[in-house]
């Protein structure tokens, strides 16, 4: 069996340099989990990025 997806990550949108270099190696954002994490007292969302087989591909 071979799978379509060949990665995925996960990051807080607190982390915005990790989103941009995330989108900047092709992966695009799958899901929100919307304040889904509590740092130091404030809530932000979790991101879910992935990659397919054919846009890594093409990247």
């Amino acid at each position: 069996m071979v799978c379509g997806k060949v990665s995925s990550a996960t990051t807080w949108s607190g982390n915005p340099g990790m989103i941009r270099l995330a989108n900047k190696l092709g992966f695009v954002q799958e899901g929100c989990r919307r304040q889904g994490c509590n740092v130091m007292g404030k809530f932000y969302d979790i991101i879910e990025l992935g990659i397919l087989r054919e846009e890594w591909e093409r990247s």
